[in-house]
This record gives C-alpha cells, structure tokens and sequence, in this order.
C-alpha cells in the first residue's frame, strides 16, 4: 500500500504499528483538530508524541519568548491549583538538564493529567507557545499544544 507522502512518517513508527492502524490514528487526529490539519501534520504529531521525533526537541536554555517550541523534561515542581477569571491552572516545572521552565495546565487538560503528575515523571510539550510570566520562561500549550506525561 502507498502512502504517498506519509510513508516517510511511518518508518518511524512501522516496529510499534501497522500501516492501517498508524492510518486510522491519522484520521483520528485529522478529526480531533476538526480537520483543520493535513494528513502529514497529523502524521508529525503521531510521530512526535511517540517519541520517535526527538529533533524537534528545544533545549530549555534555548527558549525564546515569541516562538513555539517542543520540550521535554522531568517534573520537579507541582504547584497548587487556583482558580483564576479564565477557569482552573496548576503550574508545573520541568527541568531538562539545560534549564527550568513553567507548564501550566488548564481545565480539561489538567483533569486528564492530574492523576499522572508525580516529581520525576517525564513530561512533553508539543508545540507549546513560549513566553514569559512573571519572569519565568513559560511554554503553554495552548489551543494547538499537545501535553504528554509518561505514564510508568
């Protein structure tokens, strides 16, 4: 079977899945983003949040404010939820080895991880929007972000 433009993608993943299962999750992550994403974005993400993409990874020491970035690191700091006028937020820090960095967790998707967060766990943010807040280098996933906790 061709996959055209996505079989690059899935020889990254073809020793965890086969080519239909790794296509039916592209569908799946098509629809979850509405269809505002193509086959090969969708594809990325498959990829990126299986832990076969480790490129696009940035250092936390090499964070810019302004610009998106993937980062991995180990939780070394859970805050305290609060309640602000946007809705419910716990920040989290994560250290990679090079740096220190704020992920807060809203709402929804701070329920769904909740019961994974532990110090040491390893978290990863894809496509997070970085900036700063109150003097901290922050990586938020916002509406298009991916949070992924390993989960042992």
């Amino acid at each position: 079977m061709d996959m055209g433009g996505l079989e690059d993608f899935y020889s990254f993943v073809d020793d965890l899945m086969t080519e239909e299962e790794f296509r039916s999750r592209i569908r799946k992550k098509v629809d979850e983003f509405g269809g505002l994403l193509t086959e090969e974005a969708a594809a990325y993400l498959i990829v990126d949040e299986m832990g076969r993409n480790p490129g696009n990874r940035a250092r936390i020491c090499e964070l810019s404010p302004g610009t998106t970035a993937s980062v991995e690191g180990r939780i070394v700091e859970i805050g305290e939820e609060r309640r602000t006028a946007k809705g419910r937020v716990m920040d989290v820090i994560i250290d990679d080895g090079t740096g220190e960095c704020v992920v807060s967790l809203w709402d929804d998707n701070l329920d769904e991880l909740r019961a994974f967060l532990r110090p040491g766990a390893k978290m990863r943010v894809i496509n997070g929007f970085v900036k700063v807040v109150y003097g901290r280098i922050s990586v938020q996933p916002g509406k298009w972000g991916i949070v992924i906790i390993e989960k042992d």
